[in-house]
């Protein structure tokens, strides 16, 4: 069973620990995104509440993760129609060599 790691974090004025079976250091990471994330929503809607920004930065990490899963997908599609392709000219090949005997 792997240890738990603690991290203490500090966001939008609010401190408190994160409990992960992640290592502390992947939690840092993560916790770098999110707060990389704070800085620009900050930036680009000045003077809102904690609780506003914090929804927007949310909204804007599951935006990126949505985006970079269809990436992945259409990625998928074209490596198993890449696949399937070849299939096929392999079967056309075998086909021709057939037919020329």
């Amino acid at each position: 069973m792997s240890a738990k790691s603690v991290v203490r974090i500090e966001l939008l004025g609010t401190s408190f620990s994160i409990r992960s079976d992640e290592p502390q250091e992947y939690v840092r990471q993560v916790m770098r995104i999110v707060e990389d994330t704070i800085a620009q929503v900050r930036k680009s809607v000045p003077g809102s509440d904690p609780l506003r920004v914090m929804i927007v930065s949310a909204l804007n990490v599951a935006d990126q993760l949505m985006k970079e899963r269809a990436k992945r997908s259409a990625g998928d599609a074209l490596s198993e129609s890449a696949e399937v392709e070849e299939i096929a000219l392999r079967l056309i090949g075998q086909i021709d060599e057939t037919l020329q005997e």
